[in-house]
């Protein structure tokens, strides 16, 4: 399977290693998906991410108690 390399990924990546030391990056390479054959998981591999991210993200909420709708850095610093 080929992969490759998205600018705006790695913008966020960047970002997130300016503003905290601990950055956990989240691939769907990272999931076997078996029984799903490669030609279909490029269509199943964001909605297992978005699945993983969303309760990541619940759980970051409720963890530090604050809501990931309000965003601490928007208009803030540059991104």
């Amino acid at each position: 399977m080929r992969t490759r390399r998205v600018p705006l990924t790695d913008r966020v990546e960047a970002f997130a290693k300016r503003v905290s030391e601990d950055v956990t990056v989240f691939d769907t390479r990272d999931y076997p998906l078996e029984g799903i054959s490669p030609e279909f998981r490029g269509l199943l591999a964001p909605l297992v991410l978005d699945t993983v991210l969303s309760r990541v993200s619940k759980h970051l909420e409720r963890v530090r108690d604050h809501s990931l709708d309000l965003r601490r850095y928007y208009r803030v610093m540059e991104y």
